[in-house]
């Protein structure tokens, strides 16, 4: 009796935290010309983005497995709170050297930092793993 609740107990909160991610505003971005399938970027952002700072995720999986789309809660958390999410894919080891997928999130980088405009994103406030640029932002961040 008591795993079948652990297991109904699971279910829910697994299902709860489902339905409280968010879809991505844009998604599979190439932040490379004619580029590699994975070097693609997802962006998350409210309806009001305009001048906000943006956290640039690079997600986990020891550079050998791993998606830019598992994020759990961060995107919405972060929206709520007045950023611009934005993941990003890169080739990952051991199809590529190490040095070819440091490149990749640099570019990835490089193209976040260079369509700040276009996407009406305040340059002076791009976060970068979890560090921003911006006092106000980097303390919400971290308060």
């Amino acid at each position: 009796m008591k795993v079948i609740f652990a297991i109904i107990t699971a279910a829910t909160v697994v299902s709860q935290v489902s339905a409280q991610t968010i879809a991505p505003t844009k998604s599979n971005i190439p932040y490379v010309e004619n580029g590699h399938e994975r070097q693609v970027l997802d962006i998350y952002a409210g309806s009001e983005a305009k001048d906000l700072p943006v956290m640039f995720w690079i997600h986990g999986g020891g550079w050998h497995m791993g998606d830019k789309s598992n994020v759990g809660l961060k995107p919405k958390v972060l929206v709520e709170r007045g950023f611009v999410f934005v993941s990003t894919n890169y080739r990952l080891l051991p199809e590529v050297e190490m040095g070819v997928l440091i490149a990749d999130v640099a570019k990835a980088l490089g193209w976040v930092h260079q369509y700040l405009e276009a996407w009406r994103r305040s340059e002076t406030a791009l976060c970068r793993w979890a560090f921003c640029r911006s006092p106000a932002r980097r303390d919400s961040l971290h308060g």
